[in-house]
């Protein structure tokens, strides 16, 4: 049917291969990429290593999609 899914709920680093494996989801996101503390305190370089690893996994999986 063509309907492409963004998760964000229950999305976690153990799980998220599983999610993007998913013909139907194009990417995932979540809280755990920032998380308040994260944000409060400032932590970016955490932030930005996060988002990168995330980001490195669905082109690898995307590849021939994107």
């Amino acid at each position: 049917t063509g309907v492409r899914f963004l998760p964000t709920g229950g999305v976690k680093p153990e799980n998220v291969e599983t999610y993007l494996a998913l013909a139907q989801v194009l990417a995932v996101g979540g809280t755990w990429l920032a998380t308040k503390e994260d944000l409060a305190e400032g932590h970016w370089e955490q932030i930005q290593a996060k988002c990168s690893a995330v980001c490195a996994l669905v082109k690898r999986r995307r590849a021939c999609e994107v």
